[in-house]
């Protein structure tokens, strides 16, 4: 008999405990992903605020246009 032939009974708590696991591992790993691409888009939006609307420059001016498009982007 080989290995590949033999199953391993398990108890219902050890495959509950199992598939939790699973699911948590699961769960952390999306959470990763999400994070990091959130973290990517914010620094994308800011870049390009500051290039194309702030045109690199910290203006006064500029305050104002950040703020509008915020409130624009909230509703």
């Amino acid at each position: 008999m080989t290995d590949e032939n033999l199953e391993v009974i398990q108890s219902p708590d050890v495959v509950v405990a199992d598939v939790r696991a699973m699911i948590k591992q699961t769960r952390e790993g999306v959470s990763q992903i999400v994070n990091a691409g959130m973290t990517l888009l914010y620094w994308r939006i800011g870049k390009r605020i500051k290039s194309e609307v702030l045109e690199n420059h910290l203006a006064e001016y500029g305050k104002e246009i950040v703020a509008t498009l915020s409130q624009e982007l909230t509703i």
